[in-house]
Parts: structure tokens; C-alpha cells; sequence
């Protein structure tokens, strides 16, 4: 189920305006995603995840982990 969200956010990074998709990521994550980023990420993990200029990659590369 992971794989298949980063798969569609990497897409969603190379078409989409990036700094909305980074204002707006927690209302994308369902499931095994919105659990890691609500629970196990502290939120500077957070926060440094969001103003990464590497963006979806490293959010992507933090979930899949």
C-alpha cells in the first residue's frame, strides 16, 4: 500500500505545483502513510521533511522506510 502512495506522489511531484503539494501533504496520506507521519515522525522530521528542496523524493524514500 506504501509503494503504491509514493508511486502517485512522485508522479503527482512532476506535474503538479510542488509547493502546494508540499502544503498540503498530510490530507493526502491514508492508512500505513498517515500512521508514519502522524506518529513515528517527530515533528522536526516533519517539518524538515516539508522544506527539503529534494521534497517528495525524500518524503517518498521516509515512508517507504
Amino acid at each position: 500500500m506504501i509503494f503504491a502512495f509514493t508511486s502517485r506522489l512522485n508522479m503527482l511531484a512532476m506535474t503538479r505545483n510542488i509547493r502546494i503539494l508540499k502544503q498540503s501533504i498530510d490530507t493526502c496520506l491514508k492508512g500505513e502513510a498517515e500512521q508514519c507521519w502522524n506518529y513515528e515522525l517527530s515533528n522536526i522530521e516533519r517539518v524538515g521533511l516539508i522544506h527539503d528542496p529534494n521534497g517528495p523524493k525524500l518524503w517518498c524514500q521516509t515512508l517507504e522506510e
